[in-house]
């Protein structure tokens, strides 16, 4: 069996017992490695067959009345992973009359605008364009919009006019120097910086507009940027986006296996399973890559915007275990009531190469009685939000190491470095970048 056969192979063992993928084992199936999986088992469909029509039937268990998918236990409010399904389904050929009510919600869905004019004067961009949120009720953002721009190409609505606009906005966030971010240039005077998983994106959802500027300057980014550190997501999809836009992409191959090969020798890495398939997507384009969008054809007439859902009111059921809820949680709050004071210990360190837990040890002296860690379960939020190789940004990772040994030294039971950052979604390369 050759390397393309085993790599697909090891993507479908991976699928839940339900017949999805989840983000890592152990956890529950969602929609978005779903749907990365079902595209990369879908460049050998005939061997994957079964595995393909298990995961379709997931996503249809997941279709909510309004057109849009959720997962049962996920926020009602997180819309974006619909245009992953939309594009995933018809990328793999489900009839046009199943995309169309996703495809119609999805067009009825927009960001929110700002009309001050005081805050446009402090922005480089225009803040009046309109993408996709995140979540219903918030404003347009770069991954969201190219997601949307992409799911409604690749199901037939092309020439719609919102397909229009969600590519202006990406064009007017994009850098002249090259590439992209979550959707600001500026931010209090200061120039942001580009970031290669949002630029990959904005790329693929811009096809066909190769003569823009911004447009090679975010490839020339894209090629110049995305084999530093050898991120593994990074990798993929630099890769998938300059293969759709016709670029040589050879030299990537090297990089995206010496990528798994450092995430794979990496201990403290939990495996990420939708990597795995973005892998398999990317080391296979040229065989078919699903997000190149040459020959999609555009509607004569594009549908009418249904307008935003305001979704059904909820049942007598659900507002009384909302109700418990919020019964237990202020209970919770109540259980233990703070002092009217809080205590702060501040100690001086000379630099980082010192002896930061000797420093944390006589700062915990003040606050062991009010908080032991004795026995219990702690979780360590370093706040780690972007990284720049020229400037501090992020809790120095010493800093951590430091507090899990202080709390290793005061017998804690369990010890969880936690973050969730809401700029860049590729934690893994937070992490070892930092």
């Amino acid at each position: 069996m050759d390397d393309f056969a085993e790599r697909l192979d090891d993507v479908a063992r991976q699928a839940h017992a339900a017949g999805a993928w989840s983000y890592a084992a152990g956890q529950k199936p969602n929609l978005e490695p779903t749907c990365l999986a079902l595209l990369a088992l879908s460049l050998d469909r005939p061997r994957q067959e079964a595995a393909i029509e298990r995961g379709l039937h997931f996503l249809r268990q997941n279709r909510q009345a309004d057109g849009s998918f959720r997962v049962a236990d996920g926020r009602r409010e997180a819309m974006w992973p619909m245009a992953l399904v939309l594009f995933t389904q018809a990328s793999l050929g489900v009839p046009a009359n199943e995309l169309r009510p996703a495809a119609l919600r999805l067009l009825g869905i927009e960001g929110k605008t700002v009309d001050d004019p005081e805050v446009a004067q402090q922005q480089d961009i225009d803040i009046g364009l309109v993408g996709w949120p995140w979540g219903e009720g918030n404003f347009s953002w770069v991954e969201p919009t190219a997601w949307a721009v992409l799911a409604l190409r690749r199901a037939g609505y092309g020439g719609h006019t919102r397909v229009a606009q969600g590519q202006r906005l990406l064009l007017d966030r994009a850098f002249d120097t090259g590439g992209i971010n979550y959707g600001n240039r500026r931010v209090l005077g200061k120039m942001t910086e580009p970031m290669l998983g949002p630029t990959a994106l904005m790329l693929l959802a811009l096809q066909g507009h190769a003569d823009h500027p911004r447009i090679d300057a975010a490839l020339d980014y894209l090629r110049r940027e995305a084999p530093a550190g050898l991120d593994l997501e990074h990798l993929c999809w630099a890769r998938l986006a300059l293969h759709a836009h016709g670029k040589d992409v050879a030299a990537f191959d090297d990089w995206i296996r010496q990528g798994r090969r450092q995430r794979d020798d990496a201990r403290w890495l939990r495996p990420v399973l939708m990597r795995d398939a973005l892998a398999a997507l990317a080391l296979n384009c040229e065989r078919g890559n699903p997000f190149r969008l040459d020959g999609v054809a555009l509607p004569e007439q594009p549908p009418a915007v249904v307008p935003a859902f305001k979704g059904p009111r909820p049942s007598l059921g659900e507002r009384f275990r909302s109700y418990l809820r919020r019964v237990a949680l202020n209970s919770a709050a109540n259980l233990r009531v703070l002092p009217p004071q809080a205590e702060v210990h501040i100690a001086p360190a000379v630099d980082y190469d010192g002896d930061l837990t000797a420093i944390l040890r006589q700062q915990y002296e003040c606050f062991r009685a009010q908080v032991p860690l004795r026995g219990k379960r702690v979780v360590l939020k370093p706040n780690l939000v972007e990284y720049h190789r020229d400037k501090v940004i992020n809790t120095d990772p010493r800093v951590v190491a430091a507090a899990i040994e202080l709390c290793k030294a005061e017998g804690a039971a369990e010890i969880v470095v936690a973050e969730g950052p809401g700029h860049c979604r590729n934690v893994e390369y937070l992490v070892s970048a930092s």
